[in-house]
């Protein structure tokens, strides 16, 4: 009786699933998926094989990529295509395929199979895939495949947790995990197996699983399989080549190479099979031969004037798998033919592994027997070597490139053999690229001598003395003398070798004076050229009699008297420290003074180069003529950013605000300006309601924080909200994570200019600048937003939103884009215009897009370079208030990467 309510059920289904128009297409089975999609969302770029199932199909929680490529195990088909990477976040997606219904009936299976490689462990288990029969969401379906911390794999039956866990911990590396379900008269039952010997691979029957779990709720038929994540964060995976079957054979097949058939008798004539691919089952004997399938439309044609499609041999178990290797259509009929009897290639001789040295040639030998004709195909690392058709294969004027694994297929009629794989190594002979230098000392001293060399590893090093006398302990990249005398001087030399030759330093000279002598300046202190608040240190080395006593003076005769050093620093350098140093050198027999060393302290300008629509109704000079700050702590940071005086505020070093539960200026009239070239900010500078700010040569990252809920704490750089003539100059934004420098809620009159912007990796919501706050906002945005952006870098992982616009009007020109594998740059979206001009973007996907609704764009003078999806955008625009002038891409390209981010420019 229940079985009789399973199968009435799954007619109903059924009816609904008919009925329902937004279903996606029922995929025959078996089904195989190498997941050759372009990259991204599973479920946009995967349709109409999968479906979104209410997830957002712009998310990329589940998406196709490169790096979750995944390799099959030995004995099993290789893998093709991408794979899938799921990464957890803060929402639940699901990615959805509709297959042929497999109905409740006792003795029914449905089986699935994937390759899973786990790249962080979860914390505990996590639903990532299941059989069900609806495609809605499903805490507890039917047949759930979890991973657990360990990493394990279980499987669940109507359950939102494992009913059976392995109960080993997984290795590192791939996996293949195979899960069934079977329909019984009483509780259904999932079965689990991980990593099944190849021997099992094409079996008629499935072997012993690893457990089983068994439950209540049977379902009516299985007819969706769906990729998951939970709404929380979880560990990140990489899932390839899924199959689904109703046998064990359709989704753990066989990729060995097959044995021939025997019978020269054809096994099919005069048939229609499909077109594509097919199978059959070899029931007469040991095969020793390929088969051919040739195709025509017309029956009556003779068998030799058919066309062959494809080549193939019986595999170990009887089975003859064909994808053919030319297009057909379902016109035409199909024939198996064998050549007849013959011997298959055999290797005879395997290649070597072969030791060369960088420049010289390498030559790999093979030979086989067969019947001829033999056919000769070289690979290196799979890859076809086009040329390589002969018994020999010479890789001439070999170099690293060139290191790897070669290998040989021979082929005839009757078959095909690979050779084994023999390895090519390239020793790069040693280079010195620092020799070591002479050096003048006195007795008593010290003498190091230092060689860099580079060239395949080990390197060996000796070190001689007068060319020929052998120093048996020198054998490292430093040669240290103690107490050195007369005896010691000469010639030092060092010899670097490796398995690929040998390189001869110079002849470094050590001069040793004997005797008392009196110090002697060798190095004078150097000029210095500091801006205000930078430090600034001057050095001296000097030879004599030890010990050597130093002391250092200002303007010749101010005594310093805790300078007694070889160096002299003057931190925090003002304009009061500029003038003249010196130091004099003394010991017990005389006395050397220094030449003079003029310090120069300058005041950075806090306005050069100020451009776009900042300067519209006024140029804002920042804190310029109020008060001056040097901060290096948070709390001091937020102090001087939140009062309501007019200051200039010099940041020195690292400062960590990600502690304070919001730094935000309220007021303006601040300058924020780093000091040197190190002056960093961990954590986001909100600036709200606030007018006349300027923020320069600050490193701003913020990794790891962000959610896109926006203000301060969220992940941002710098996070900009009802404010007006801020220019935020020569900043580099690095793992901010939610947007680097978002401009929101009614701001105007901004420029952002000769920033650079990146990240170390992908956390999903790479997402960078922000113009507009909400599709709603239109009452508080309208006639606000004017931006410019120029001279700005977009650089490693940027994804999205270079900038992303609503409402504003914005002009970016004179930028330069290369984040590789980003989705655009560029975007138009609800009553925005964006001037794009004289912009470079090199080996990025669109440029520019619009996002509806109406979002306007004009690209002029742009230049792409290796560019996808790359539209004419024409729209009639606004004209910038201000004048400007334009750069060619190449140049302003030359002039952003030597130019843009902190720590580029003359700054304090």
């Amino acid at each position: 009786f229940s079985k009789m309510l399973k199968q009435i059920s799954f007619v109903v289904l059924g009816l609904l699933v008919f009925l329902d128009a937004r279903a996606t297409i029922t995929n025959s089975l078996p089904y195989y998926d190498a997941f050759n999609y372009p990259e991204g969302n599973l479920a946009a770029n995967g349709a109409p094989n999968w479906s979104a199932g209410g997830s957002s199909t712009t998310s990329l929680e589940i998406a196709v990529s490169n790096s979750a490529a995944l390799t099959a195990p030995a004995g099993f088909p290789a893998a093709a295509g991408k794979g899938v990477r799921r990464a957890p976040s803060g929402t639940a997606r699901r990615a959805v395929l509709q297959y042929t219904s497999v109905p409740a009936l006792d003795g029914n299976t449905m089986y699935v199979s994937f390759l899973l490689n786990i790249q962080t462990n979860p914390a505990s288990a996590q639903l990532i895939a299941h059989l069900d029969d609806t495609s809605a969401s499903d805490g507890s379906p039917s047949a759930g495949i979890f991973v657990d911390n360990g990493p394990k794999v279980g499987i669940g039956k109507n359950s939102s947790s494992p009913g059976f866990t392995m109960a080993t911990n997984l290795g590192s590396g791939t996996h293949l995990v195979i899960a069934r379900y079977t329909f019984q008269t009483n509780n259904d039952k999932v079965d689990l197996w991980v990593d099944p010997p190849s021997s099992d691979y094409g079996a008629a029957s499935a072997p012993a699983s690893l457990g089983s779990t068994s439950n209540s709720g049977d379902p009516a038929s299985l007819d969706y399989l769906q990729i998951i994540t939970s709404s929380g964060v979880g560990s990140l995976m990489f899932i390839d080549e899924f199959r689904l079957g109703t046998t064990w054979a359709s989704v753990v097949p066989s990729g060995g190479t097959p044995p021939p058939p025997t019978n020269s008798t054809p096994y099919i004539t005069n048939a229609l099979m499909t077109p594509d691919e097919f199978e059959l089952r070899g029931t007469n004997g040991t095969p020793n031969a390929f088969y051919h399938v040739v195709a025509s439309s017309n029956l009556a044609l003779p068998q030799t004037s058919w066309p062959r499609l494809a080549t193939n041999v019986f595999d170990s178990h009887g089975n003859f798998d064909f994808s053919l290797a030319s297009p057909a259509s379902a016109s035409q009929f199909f024939r198996l033919l064998s050549p007849g009897g013959g011997t298959p290639p055999s290797i005879a001789t395997q290649p070597q592994d072969q030791t060369v040295v960088a420049g010289q040639n390498a030559t790999f030998t093979a030979s086989a027997s067969g019947n001829a004709p033999l056919s000769y195909q070289w690979y290196f690392k799979s890859d076809t070597l086009p040329d390589a058709t002969n018994a020999t294969l010479v890789v001439t004027n070999a170099q690293t490139d060139d290191v790897g694994a070669y290998s040989l297929t021979v082929s005839n009629s009757f078959g095909l053999a690979t050779s084994d794989a023999a390895q090519l190594t390239v020793i790069v002979p040693p280079s010195i690229t620092t020799q070591p230098q002479d050096q003048t000392l006195s007795s008593g001293q010290e003498a190091t001598f230092n060689v860099v060399a580079t060239g395949g590893a080990p390197l060996h090093y000796q070190w001689y003395f007068n060319t020929n006398t052998l120093l048996t302990t020198a054998t490292n990249t430093t040669l240290l003398l103690t107490n050195i005398q007369s005896a010691s001087a000469g010639k030092y030399s060092v010899i670097v070798t490796n398995t690929g030759g040998s390189v001869t330093s110079v002849l470094a000279v050590l001069t040793v004076n004997s005797g008392p002598t009196a110090p002697s300046i060798t190095t004078s202190p150097q000029d210095q050229t500091v801006t205000a608040g930078q430090n600034a240190t001057f050095t001296v080395a000097a030879t004599g009699t030890l010990p050597l006593r130093y002391q250092w003076y200002f303007n010749t005769n101010t005594f310093l008297n805790s300078y007694t050093n070889t160096s002299l620093t003057v931190t925090n350098a003002q304009t009061n420290n500029a003038g003249f140093y010196s130091v004099i050198v003394t010991n017990n027999y005389g006395s050397a003074t220094s030449s003079l060393a003029r310090l120069t302290v300058n005041i950075a300008s806090t306005n050069t180069g100020m451009v776009g629509y900042v300067t519209v109704g006024y140029t804002p000079t920042g804190g310029a003529g109020g008060t001056t700050q040097t901060v290096t702590t948070a709390t001091a940071f937020k102090t001087a950013v939140t009062s309501t005086v007019k200051m200039v505020i010099y940041v020195q070093g690292t400062i960590d605000v990600r502690s304070i539960s919001s730094v935000n200026m309220k007021i303006g009239n601040k300058t924020i300006i780093g000091l040197g070239t190190n002056a960093t900010i961990l954590g986001d500078l909100g600036i709200k309601h606030s007018t006349n700010v300027i923020v320069r040569n600050i490193f701003f990252t913020n990794p790891g924080t962000g959610n896109g809920s926006g203000g301060a704490g969220d992940g941002d750089g710098v996070t900009i909200q009802y404010a007006d003539h801020v220019w935020v100059d020569h900043c580099t934004f690095t793992d901010c994570a939610d947007g680097s420098c978002d401009i929101t809620h009614a701001s105007d009159f901004i420029t952002v200019s000769w920033c650079k912007f990146n990240y170390t990796s992908n956390a999903l919501h790479n997402f960078v600048n922000l113009i507009g706050h909400s599709d709603n906002n239109a009452a508080e945005d309208t006639g606000k937003l004017h931006i410019t952006f120029v001279h700005n870098w977009w650089s490693t992982l940027c994804v999205e939103r270079m900038p992303r616009t609503r409402f504003g009007r914005v002009h970016v020109f004179n930028n330069y884009a290369n984040c590789a594998g980003n989705n655009y740059c560029v975007r138009a979206s609800i009553q925005s215009e964006v001037l794009v001009e004289n912009n470079f973007y090199e080996n990025i996907n669109s440029p520019y897009q619009y996002y509806a609704p109406n979002g306007l764009i004009r690209a002029v003078g742009n230049k792409t370079v290796n560019c996808s999806s790359v539209g004419t955008f024409t729209d009639t625009v606004f004209t910038p208030a201000y004048s400007y002038s334009l750069e060619t891409p190449d140049t302003a390209k030359a002039n952003i990467l030597s130019g843009a981010g902190a720590g580029t420019g003359l700054f304090p």
